[in-house]
C-alpha cells in the first residue's frame, strides 16, 4: 500500500504509525468512522448499502476530493474475500469506493490530496482494518488504518514529466529525420528470375 506498487514496510511512517487521533487546534478533526455525526455509516442496508443494483456506479472523482495537490495512490487489499470497497476521511466516510480485484489481493488506485488520511477496508460486509499498515486509534478506541501522501512522493515523477515536456520539440517530430533522401528511378523494370 502506498504511492507507487511496491509493498512498503509498516514503519515508513516512522514515529506516526502508532498514535492516537491528536489534531493541531488549527485543523479541523476528520470524522470517525465510529462518530456519532452519521449514524448510519455502518449501515449495510439501504441507501448505503454494497448491494449490487441495476444503477451506474458512481464516478471515483465524484467519490474523492479532488484538488490541485491531489496524487495517484495505490489502495491495497490482500486479506481476502470476495467484495472489498473502501472508505476514509479522503472522502468524509461516504460513499464505498470498490477495489477491483487482482491475482492475490484487491486493488484501487484513488487520487489523494497530500496529507494523512485515515480510512477502512469493508469486506465481505463487515468493516476492518488492514493489521498490517499503518493504524491509528480514535478516542472511542475505533482501530483506522492511516496513510500519508506526500509532495515528496512524487518529486521524481514530477521531474521527469517537467523534463519531457522541455525536451519534446514538435517541430522536429513533423517533419522526415534528417538524411539524404534523393532516389534514383529506375528506366526499366528489374529482371525477375522466368521460373517465378
Amino acid at each position: 500500500m502506498g504511492n507507487t506498487g511496491d509493498r512498503m514496510s509498516g514503519d515508513r511512517h516512522g514515529a506516526k504509525a502508532h498514535r492516537s487521533d491528536s489534531r493541531d487546534k488549527d485543523h479541523e478533526p476528520s470524522k470517525m468512522v465510529d462518530s456519532t455525526d452519521d449514524p448510519n455509516i455502518f449501515n449495510t442496508h439501504g441507501l448505503g448499502s454494497s448491494k449490487v443494483s441495476d444503477k451506474e456506479e458512481p464516478d471515483l472523482d465524484d467519490l474523492v476530493k479532488t484538488g490541485p495537490q491531489s496524487r495517484p495512490t495505490v489502495i491495497r487489499w490482500a486479506g481476502g474475500g470476495k467484495e472489498v470497497y473502501i472508505a476514509g476521511s479522503f472522502n468524509n466516510w461516504g460513499n464505498k469506493i470498490h477495489l477491483n480485484k487482482s491475482h492475490n489481493d484487491f486493488v484501487a488506485i484513488l487520487d489523494l490530496p497530500e496529507g494523512e488520511h485515515q480510512y477502512k477496508f469493508f469486506v465481505d460486509g463487515q468493516w476492518v482494518h488492514d493489521p498490517s499498515e499503518p493504524v491509528v486509534t480514535s478516542q472511542l478506541g475505533t482501530i483506522n488504518n492511516l496513510i500519508e501522501v506526500k509532495q515528496s512522493d512524487f518529486e521524481v515523477f514530477d521531474a521527469l514529466q517537467v523534463d519531457s515536456l522541455e525536451s519534446t520539440d514538435t517541430s522536429d517530430l513533423s517533419s522526415s529525420p534528417p538524411g539524404p533522401y534523393g532516389q534514383e528511378h529506375a528506366t526499366q523494370p528489374c529482371c525477375l528470375n522466368p521460373t517465378m
